[in-house]
């Protein structure tokens, strides 16, 4: 599976459980989270794998939004979860 997937709130609750079923199905994953509430455990196991691009901090979501937008296959928007 060579799909990008982006998932906003990815470290939290819901979104870290989306977050292990992708990764378990080999996609890529751009998780992005600006940490209001710290949760980093819901996706450690996957912080050194080269296919999870964690994204921290309101500028950088900004910033990566605008790249991604453009090569998304899929956009998951749990962040209010």
């Amino acid at each position: 599976m060579d799909e990008k997937t982006l998932v906003t709130g990815g470290a939290g609750f819901v979104g870290g459980h989306l977050v292990d079923a992708l990764m378990f199905h080999e996609a890529k994953v751009y998780a992005f989270n600006n940490f209001a509430t710290p949760t980093p455990q819901n996706i450690e196991k996957w912080l050194n794998n080269p296919k999870l691009i964690l994204v921290k901090g309101e500028q950088a979501i900004i910033k990566a939004t605008k790249q991604l937008l453009t090569e998304l296959r899929t956009l998951e928007p749990l962040v209010a979860l």
